[in-house]
């Protein structure tokens, strides 16, 4: 029957409008193949692990925009605070934007499928072969929304700022549909790391030699917070996940 012959790790059945069954094929994003090879919907929030997912891979452009704005903008403090609060402000509205145009719509939640393996993020190399002839396309983002949301979100670079994200955009794009599966599970350490050497490189490079040297700094100020809150992302996010994913207890211990 039709379900013996869809086979494959991704492919599912699609109930039509109907009530048959579609072509063996991907599942649709918000649905994934039950152990029946049927395409069913998703509706499991979002545990906090895949919540700070999200949060580290939107970060990451909004803290490039900081930077550049950080190493372009030579005005007086009233308009270099103005260029971060400007950016901190977009970024917080793009977030909201994709995360109420994403499933459930119209809502500040999300719902997905869940992560169970790494291959969930490459399901292009998973398309089944029938007889060493016939290949069955079922690439798919199972892990939707995981994979595409964070490139919905899109930051508004001020004067100079705005050219880096020519560049850095795309390279941030590829890296992140290259390589989305890895950081979803090395992104707590990747974290961890990062703040730590950023801010000894900060205070070496401001020649920091007491508390009050950053506390009387506005710009050190806002750079050591932005340190000190990847650091506690990161932080969090490989305690949260010690048991899911499971990856990530042997490498935490």
């Amino acid at each position: 029957n039709a379900v013996a012959a869809c086979t494959g790790k991704y492919c599912g059945l699609t109930v039509l409008e109907n009530g048959q069954l579609s072509a063996c094929g991907p599942c649709r994003c918000g649905f994934r193949p039950n152990a029946s090879g049927i395409c069913q919907p998703c509706a499991t929030p979002l545990i906090i692990y895949d919540w700070l997912f999200l949060l580290f891979m939107s970060s990451i452009p909004l803290l490039l925009h900081l930077f550049f704005i950080d190493l372009y903008v030579f005005t007086d403090s009233y308009r270099f605070a103005l260029c971060h609060g400007s950016a901190i402000l977009e970024a917080i509205l793009s977030a909201i934007i994709s995360i109420i145009t994403s499933q459930p719509i119209g809502r500040l939640s999300l719902e997905s499928c869940g992560v169970k393996e790494l291959p969930d993020w490459y399901t292009i190399f998973y398309n089944p072969t029938i007889n060493y002839k016939t290949t069955v396309h079922c690439a798919a983002e199972v892990v939707c929304p995981l994979a595409l949301i964070h490139l919905k979100l899109q930051g508004i670079g001020i004067t100079k700022s705005t050219y880096a994200a020519l560049y850095f955009y795309p390279i941030l794009i590829l890296v992140q549909a290259v390589f989305g599966g890895l950081l979803y599970y090395w992104y707590p350490y990747i974290a961890v790391l990062v703040a730590t050497f950023m801010t000894a490189y900060t205070l070496v490079i401001s020649r920091v030699s007491s508390f009050s040297d950053i506390a009387n700094s506005k710009r050190l100020t806002i750079i050591m917070v932005l340190h000190w809150l990847v650091l506690a992302l990161g932080i969090t996010a490989a305690t949260n996940g010690l048991q899911r994913p499971p990856i990530a207890a042997p490498i935490l211990l």
